[in-house]
């Protein structure tokens, strides 16, 4: 009827006005960095893509479609280079009862997926190269958690 649609109105009006001390929080980093077309990092981001590694990981402004793995949006301002190509090449290495499966990526495609992470940490704020305070061990990229020997 058109007194409950005026009562709705009214009833929206109301929550709107509601201080919800800041909740929910502003994102404190952009969704969806541009990724340039011609780039190692737009060929990183289609390897990402094809795996499907958005399934357990989310990147880049996006949630991931499980929360299985971490977000990797800022995963490389965490851990260098070297430690990232290692991570993605055999996840298992430091926690043997990771869920990430081992794609068997080509040298190649390691090298654009590292170029993917770093351009989007980058991109978002991140520190450049790694954390300068944390040994390559810290955090393991499949799980989040400390990796084996930390």
């Amino acid at each position: 009827s058109d007194q409950e649609i005026l009562d709705m109105v009214e009833f929206l009006k109301f929550l709107d006005g509601i201080d919800r001390n800041g909740w929910p929080p502003e994102l404190s980093w952009p969704r969806g960095v541009p990724i340039p077309r011609d780039s190692a990092a737009a060929q990183g981001e289609e390897v990402f893509m094809m795996y499907e590694c958005a399934k357990c990981h989310g990147m880049n402004g996006a949630s991931s479609q499980q929360p299985i793995g971490p977000d990797l949006t800022f995963v490389a301002s965490r851990l260098p280079r070297g430690w990232l190509r290692e991570e993605i090449q055999k996840p298992a290495a430091d926690f043997a009862e990771t869920a990430m499966p081992n794609y068997d990526f080509t040298d190649e495609q390691t090298d654009q997926l590292v170029e993917y992470l770093e351009y989007v940490n980058e991109k978002s704020g991140g520190i450049v190269g790694g954390h300068p305070d944390r040994p390559h061990e810290s955090t393991s990229l499949a799980t989040g958690r400390p990796a084996a020997g930390s």
